[in-house]
């Protein structure tokens, strides 16, 4: 059994790593968490399946290698940490604070160390829909609301990557990378030049952790793009290459990285697209 106590004497600097959704502690080790001025939780930890784990409701910010998942939002609740390697593949194994709730569908927001990322499974076991949200290596991120990714109270499998890892795929020159969220979230999906897509509601979004592919398509779906230097890409609204269309080119010299298409008025629309040499775009 994994408890929890609070206490504000002992002090010990240390946090549970997982891996495979099994801890890398030996079984009946204790761990204890401090935070500078706030109790310490003490974790005792045990290796058999459906053991519990008690997490405090005191705040807590990630250092630059962890990522914490709050209940509530505006970092509000209680917290669930992992380091920039770390997985729970399954939260409901797990208690929120000390009720007997567990943590499957409670996260409604998150802080991202820069060396860190947050991917969020909607079912245990890399089950279902996919939400990751990239740590940047700069800065530390905050994420205080879950709801305008469509994805509050829905996650049970949360994992992390490390630097480098939790950083968005780049594109090679002669490529483009299409994003389904702004700042680079979400799934991605890579495409060379000369390669035509006439139709993205026949194209399934696959999950860059595991490569299995959703039931969802990039049809209206994509929100951020990286351009490589050589490469220009036109996107249309409908299929087919149909209606208004936008056309973005690289400078030849740098990637250009759209955080946000949004504000260009193209955010979530492109239906079909065509990449092409930038000396060659279709305007």
């Amino acid at each position: 059994m994994l408890t929890s106590i609070s206490t504000g004497i002992d002090r010990y600097h240390s946090y549970s790593l997982l891996s495979a959704g099994n801890f890398t502690t030996k079984k009946n080790t204790y761990m204890k968490k401090i935070l500078s001025g706030i109790p310490a939780v003490i974790f005792i930890a045990g290796m058999l399946m459906g053991s519990s784990l008690k997490v405090n409701a005191q705040a807590f910010t990630p250092n630059d290698n962890q990522v914490c998942f709050y209940e509530n939002e505006n970092y509000g609740g209680a917290y669930i940490c992992i380091s920039s390697s770390g997985e729970y593949a399954d939260l409901g194994r797990f208690f929120v604070g000390n009720s007997n709730r567990n943590w499957h569908d409670k996260i409604s927001s998150v802080i991202i160390g820069k060396n860190a990322c947050a991917i969020m499974y909607e079912h245990p076991n890399a089950g279902g829909y996919c939400l990751i949200l990239r740590g940047n290596g700069v800065s530390q991120r905050k994420i205080p609301k879950l709801s305008p990714y469509n994805f509050n109270d829905k996650a049970s499998h949360i994992k992390s990557l490390a630097y480098p890892d939790n950083l968005p795929p780049e594109p090679n020159g002669d490529e483009v990378m299409f994003f389904e969220h702004s700042n680079f979230d979400g799934y991605s999906m890579r495409w060379p030049i000369d390669l035509d897509i006439p139709d993205l509601t026949r194209q399934l979004m696959e999950d860059p952790i595991t490569g299995n592919y959703s039931t969802f398509t990039w049809n209206d779906r994509i929100s951020s793009l990286k351009i490589g230097a050589s490469t220009c890409v036109t996107g249309w609204v409908n299929i087919n290459y149909g209606g208004q269309k936008w056309m973005y080119r690289a400078n030849g010299n740098n990637t250009w990285n759209i955080a946000d298409l949004g504000p260009l008025s193209s955010g979530d629309k492109f239906s079909s697209f065509k990449i092409r040499n930038r000396d060659s775009c279709i305007y």
